[in-house]
């Protein structure tokens, strides 16, 4: 019973894992949004300023994404690479991110509860980035980040067995029926052109 339900949690978490990815996009972006939008409300008129809060998340929150699902895509299709390049970049802008949460918390807070804040954004975007390698790791080799390779029957996971690339012969049969005694007549069809 206890296997079964190890094989359940099993087969549903990379889902979940990347629901809460994509859910601590949106946290950390929310909060992105509302601090430049306080900070550019002073200086500018309001709607401009909710303009340039919203465009600011979406363009970090995206780029992040963006990285981090290429990363996905390609290491999964073995391209290790360009997968590291985009992690790269993805950490840049997790490190970036951990530097401007550490003056949103101060600017917002004060001193009452900025350094629990400040935690509390560091661990939502750290996790985030954590989500983001657990995945790459997910896909690689041939995995999947939708947790359905089990077998619905018994709940077991299979065995990732290594494909062989089978070549062709180089001097395949031929496909067309062979003549008996090189005899044309009786059983065969003759096109006669008509």
């Amino acid at each position: 019973m206890q296997k079964g339900m190890l094989d359940n949690l099993l087969k549903y978490s990379p889902a979940v894992g990347l629901w809460a990815l994509v859910l601590s996009f949106i946290v950390t972006g929310g909060i992105q949004m509302f601090f430049y939008v306080d900070v550019f409300a002073d200086k500018m008129d309001i709607g401009f300023a909710y303009a340039a809060g919203i465009a600011i998340a979406v363009i970090i929150q995206g780029a992040r994404f963006a990285f981090g699902i290429q990363a996905v895509s390609e290491s999964y299709h073995g391209k290790f690479g360009k997968m590291l390049v985009g992690l790269f970049f993805s950490i840049g802008v997790t490190i970036l991110e951990t530097y401007e949460f550490a003056e949103i918390s101060e600017a917002w807070l004060r001193e009452d509860f900025a350094g629990a804040t400040q935690y509390m954004l560091f661990a939502v975007l750290w996790i985030g980035f954590a989500l983001e390698v657990r995945l790459i790791m997910n896909v690689s080799n041939g995995g999947t980040f939708t947790g359905n390779d089990h077998d619905e029957n018994t709940g077991a996971f299979p065995e990732k067995v290594p494909q062989t690339r089978q070549e062709k012969p180089r001097n395949p049969e031929p496909t067309h029926h062979k003549v008996p005694n090189g005899n044309l007549n009786g059983n065969f069809p003759i096109a006669t052109g008509r």
